[in-house]
């Protein structure tokens, strides 16, 4: 593949998963089985061996809602149907001594979805293929200097509005935020995940959330951790609500 072909399809990939309606069609099945990981090096083996164990990580994540176990990691290579590398620095001069040995690459890695699927079956974990259910993510956030409530491009809350577009990207979840405060209401066959993210005196968050529609309800409490990992094991719980 071309490096301008590699970024075109970078694009569209991008593009598609901005554009997903609220009542989604199943994900396409060869996108479900794609990953994505950052190695050091075109040839450097055991980093490349360390991207597809990556890759594979995400996969697992997306169509099983786990990580991989360690056996499948270590033999990730055996389920690769494909991958590509692009150059990260393309179209700047190498200037190191060990030429293209340091840098950075992303490598791209399609994996075989009928064998990765049984091998994850065998392992107890059952592959989702099917639709994913739209969600609305009505979230306040309490920083300790103001309370405010998410939308797609409030002042604040930068961190955690990435946060929440990075999962729906890696999980090909049709997740959105408000556009505003007062337009905040769910369009037919959208879940709502409703929550307040409060961060405290270390600087640690805590999300008390609720899943409510599409079939779904589920909730809890994510204490003292990071704001990304608690939004993450939200919209993980989220997820595996709509599969049973």
């Amino acid at each position: 593949m071309t490096v301008r072909a590699a970024l075109a399809l970078a694009l569209a990939w991008a593009v598609a998963l901005a554009a997903v309606p609220a009542a989604a069609a199943p994900p396409d099945r060869a996108a479900l089985y794609t990953g994505r990981a950052v190695i050091t090096g075109r040839d450097n083996e055991p980093e490349r061996r360390r991207g597809f164990a990556e890759a594979l990580d995400e996969v697992a994540g997306r169509v099983a809602g786990a990580p991989a176990p360690d056996a499948l990691r270590a033999d990730a290579a055996a389920f690769v149907a494909g991958f590509d590398l692009l150059d990260r620095k393309q179209g700047i001069q190498v200037s190191d001594e060990q030429g293209t040995r340091d840098r950075a690459y992303v490598l791209t890695v399609r994996f075989d979805p009928a064998r990765l699927g049984a091998a994850l079956r065998a392992a107890g974990l059952a592959p989702w293929e099917g639709e994913r259910s739209a969600i609305l993510a009505r979230l306040t956030v309490d920083d300790t200097v103001r309370r405010y409530r998410l939308t797609q491009d409030s002042p604040h809350g930068y961190g955690p509005r990435e946060a929440l577009r990075s999962l729906a990207r890696r999980l090909m979840v049709p997740l959105r935020l408000p556009d505003t405060p007062g337009d905040d209401r769910p369009r037919p066959d959208e879940a709502v995940l409703e929550g307040t993210l409060a961060m405290d005196g270390a600087g640690l968050w805590t999300l008390d959330w609720r899943l409510d529609g599409a079939g779904a309800a589920r909730g809890g409490r994510i204490e003292r951790v990071s704001f990304d990992v608690a939004l993450r094991a939200a919209v993980d719980a989220s997820l595996a609500a709509f599969r049973r």
